[in-house]
């Protein structure tokens, strides 16, 4: 979609102001395409070896918390959260996060939960539509934990980096951000920007009221 922006159009937007980005104040995630799976070599032939007992399954663990999404244009900002997922975690024999995953059902959302207005119902159905997140042929979103690597704190408390496949509206792209992991019992925290064009979100909005590129995923897991 082509917007043209007249002089009247800058003018409107210099009177009336811009409201801030609340991109600009986190973290941006590393987005890119996934890589093709690797076939595995053959393994040499070895001797056979005495049976062995195996280790315990790893253990599901299901995770409540709240997934909340931010979009902005430039005379303001949406707070939504979506309000049906499931997650589930699992940690390995040290008490370490081994695997993550992740499913939003795109339909069940509330959009500005914390402040509703009489538009609230109509961005619900907005975001729901093709334009955004196409829930009626895409109803699912999600995340795939691939590689847990700590880092120094920051100083905004992250401990690890998180590196997956994130897939919306059937995009999947790799994508890696800081997140703050505890564990006994597990929790994480982690908050970033996207860029939503990246997953095919490309709806210009007005052109006296762009729509940004930057969408900010505010999460928060812990165990049940």
């Amino acid at each position: 979609m082509r917007v043209i922006i007249t002089p009247i159009v800058l003018l409107s937007m210099a009177l009336g102001g811009c409201a801030k980005d609340p991109s600009k104040d986190v973290v941006a995630a590393k987005v890119g395409p996934t890589k093709a799976a690797q076939p595995a070599s053959k393994p040499a032939a070895k001797a056979p070896e005495k049976p062995q007992v195996k280790a315990a399954a790893a253990q599901g663990i299901a995770l409540d918390g709240s997934i909340i999404f931010i979009g902005s244009k430039v005379t303001g900002s949406h707070k939504n959260r979506f309000s049906s997922w499931i997650a589930t975690a699992e940690q390995d024999d040290k008490g370490e996060l081994s695997s993550l995953s992740v499913v939003i059902q795109t339909k069940e959302m509330q959009a500005d939960f914390e402040s509703p207005t009489k538009w609230s119902a109509k961005l619900e159905t907005h975001l729901r539509d093709d334009d955004f997140f196409a829930s009626a042929t895409h109803p699912t979103a999600t995340f795939q934990l691939d590689t847990v690597t700590p880092v120094s704190a920051d100083s905004k408390g992250a401990t690890h980096n998180l590196s997956g496949r994130f897939t919306i509206r059937g995009i999947t792209k790799a994508i890696s951000f800081p997140a703050t992991i505890s564990n006994s019992p597990f929790a994480a925290q982690a908050e970033f920007s996207i860029n939503r064009k990246d997953f095919g979100m490309k709806f210009d909005g007005k052109a006296d009221n762009l729509i940004r590129d930057g969408v900010v995923l505010q999460i928060e897991l812990k165990a049940k």
